[in-house]
């Protein structure tokens, strides 16, 4: 069996899930094709195309649920980002529509030592032993 064929055969397979969500989606699942291909001709070494088949499909939807899921989690995980910001606003402006004010910003954590500006970027003393005191 040749490469050439082993590859059109897994690239049909992952043309197949080309109407995924997104471009990440389709790219997985293809590549979870491919991988899967190349694996399953490997296994079924008597008859390379059964097996590259199974694999490539396998492969393909292994590769499009996970990377699905992992779109779904980052969907939901920027939405609750962006409600707890626009919980926290609303109540920043009923905060100052009660108060007249706005709230003070929240203290730092215990232990917490804020470092001048430029503490960091300062030029350090060159010492001719290479230590730093």
């Amino acid at each position: 069996m040749s490469f050439w064929r082993l590859a059109l055969v897994a690239a049909l397979a992952g043309s197949l899930l080309t109407g995924c969500t997104s471009a990440y989606t389709a790219n997985s699942a293809v590549l979870g094709g491919l991988l899967g291909a190349g694996t399953g001709a490997l296994i079924d070494w008597r008859q390379p195309w059964r097996g590259a088949l199974i694999g490539g499909a396998a492969g393909a939807a292994l590769g499009g649920v996970t990377a699905e899921m992992q779109q779904q989690a980052r969907d939901d995980n920027e939405r609750r980002r962006r409600q707890a910001w626009e919980d926290y606003n609303r109540w920043r402006e009923d905060y100052y529509k009660q108060y007249g004010r706005y709230p003070a910003p929240p203290a730092p954590p215990p232990g917490y030592y804020a470092r001048p500006y430029g503490y960091y970027n300062a030029p350090r003393p060159y010492y001719p032993n290479g230590y730093y005191y």
